[in-house]
């Protein structure tokens, strides 16, 4: 039987592989909106050989720019210390869905 370090190994290697490799955009932002983690499906479709490519990028340049004001909204709301930003989340969550980010058009580079 494998030591639990392996085991937790295992599992972090195959939630990798099921996010790197899904056919839905995966995407990871620091507080200053720096990709720390993208899939290759959003990689690929941003023009890009490799995931780690992308790394450190700013996501404002890929996205339209009628997004880029409610993507600074929204960051600015959820990492800030506002003591309710889960409540103003949902309310920002509320208008992601008018914008649909899943449907948006992205900028390759």
């Amino acid at each position: 039987m494998s030591s639990l370090k392996e085991q937790v190994k295992q599992l972090r290697s195959t939630i990798f592989n099921m996010l790197n490799f899904t056919n839905i955009y995966v995407l990871i932002l620091n507080q200053k909106l720096e990709i720390k983690f993208a899939n290759m499906s959003l990689a690929n479709d941003l023009g890009f050989d490799s995931y780690k490519e992308l790394l450190g990028y700013y996501w404002l340049d890929f996205i339209e720019e009628k997004e880029i004001n409610i993507t600074n909204t929204l960051n600015t709301a959820i990492s800030s210390e506002y003591e309710n930003w889960q409540e103003k989340y949902r309310e920002f969550q509320n208008n992601i869905k008018d914008i649909k980010f899943s449907g948006a058009c992205i900028n390759k580079r």
